[in-house]
C-alpha cells in the first residue's frame, strides 16, 4: 500500500516546535527577528515574501523588510548587505532572488554574513552540507526533503538513492544529505546515459529537474520511495511536479504530491533556521 507523504503534516509538527522555541527565548528576554531583503518589485519575490512573513509572524518571529530599488548599484547594495549582516537586531535573513543583472551573485554570496544566512547560500554554509549538523544553515529546500524523510521514519542506511538534478541549491545538497544518512547516492543530469535504467535501480528517487511529469512509472522501481521537489506549471497554469503522480503512486511505497509536498515545508524550515540563529546569539 502506498503512503502519501503530506508536507502539511510535516510543517504542522515543525511549527509547533518552533513556536515553543520562540516562546522559550522570549522568556529569556530575546525576540527572534528575521529580515527579508528584496531588490526590485518582482511579483514572484513579493508573493513569496508575503507568504513567508505571514508564516513566520504566526510563529512569533518578528519580520523586518529591506526593500531596494531595482536600479541600485552593486556597490551600494553590497554596502547595504554588510549593514544588515552587522545589525544586532536581525538574527537571520533571507535574500530574495532573482537579483538585477548589475549585481554579481557570486560577490553577494561572498558578502553575506554566514551566521545570519538562514537560506544557506554563502560559500561557508554551502560547504556545511558535506558535514551537516542539526544547527547548520543548509539550503532550505534540501533541508525540507530531509525533514520529510525524518517525519516518516524512513531509514536510508544501505539504500540506493538517485537524485535527478545537480543544482547548487537542491540537487547537490540533497545528495550530500542523503549520503550523511548512509545511502549510496547517484546524481543524474541531462548528460546521464541510460537515465531511465539508473532511476529504475533506486530505492529512493528524488526529482528536482523542473520538467513536468518527466518521471513516469517506467522510471520507478516497485516499492521505491519517490520525493518530488519539482515546481512546474501545466498548460492550464496549474502547479505540478516532476513526477507523474497518478501512475507512479501505483507502485511507489512512499510518494508526495505537488502541490502539498516539499514546498509546504520550506518556509517552516526557514523559520526554524532563524530560531537557530537567535539561539546561537543567546549562547
Amino acid at each position: 500500500m502506498t503512503t502519501i507523504m503530506k508536507g502539511k503534516d510535516v510543517a504542522i509538527d515543525l511549527k509547533e516546535k518552533i513556536k515553543n522555541g520562540v516562546l522559550e527565548l522570549n522568556k529569556k528576554g530575546k525576540n527572534t527577528t528575521c529580515g527579508f531583503i528584496r531588490v526590485g518589485d518582482s511579483s514572484a519575490s513579493i508573493g513569496y515574501e508575503n507568504a513567508a512573513v505571514k508564516v513566520l509572524s504566526s510563529l512569533g518571529i518578528e519580520c523586518v523588510k529591506f526593500h531596494f530599488d531595482e536600479n541600485i548599484t552593486e556597490k551600494d547594495f553590497i554596502e547595504e548587505l554588510k549593514k544588515i549582516g552587522n545589525d544586532d537586531n536581525i538574527d537571520g535573513f533571507l535574500l530574495l532572488r532573482p537579483l538585477p543583472k548589475q549585481i554579481d551573485d557570486d560577490l553577494v554570496g561572498m558578502t553575506i554574513n554566514p551566521k545570519k544566512d538562514i537560506d544557506g547560500v554563502s560559500p561557508y554554509n554551502i560547504g556545511e552540507v558535506f558535514y551537516p549538523k542539526e544547527d547548520s544553515f543548509i539550503p532550505c529546500t534540501a533541508a525540507a526533503v530531509m525533514k520529510m524523510i525524518e517525519f516518516y521514519n524512513l531509514d536510508l542506511t544501505g539504500k540506493t538513492a538517485v537524485v535527478l538534478g545537480r543544482s547548487n541549491v537542491i540537487g547537490k545538497p540533497v545528495a550530500m544529505l542523503l549520503l550523511s544518512k548512509n545511502a549510496t547516492v547517484t546524481i543524474c543530469h541531462s548528460k546521464t546515459k541510460d537515465l531511465q535504467k539508473v532511476c529504475k535501480n533506486a530505492d529512493i528517487l528524488v526529482s528536482a529537474i523542473g520538467k513536468a511529469h518527466f518521471v513516469t512509472k517506467d522510471f520507478v522501481k516497485e516499492g521505491a520511495i519517490v520525493i518530488d521537489v519539482g515546481t512546474n506549471y501545466d498548460e492550464n497554469g496549474k502547479v505540478t511536479g516532476d513526477v507523474d503522480f497518478e501512475s507512479v503512486s501505483e507502485i511507489a511505497s512512499f510518494i508526495n504530491p505537488v502541490p502539498g509536498g516539499i514546498g509546504s515545508i520550506t518556509t517552516s524550515v526557514l523559520a526554524e533556521k532563524c530560531l537557530i540563529a537567535a539561539r546561537k546569539k543567546v549562547k
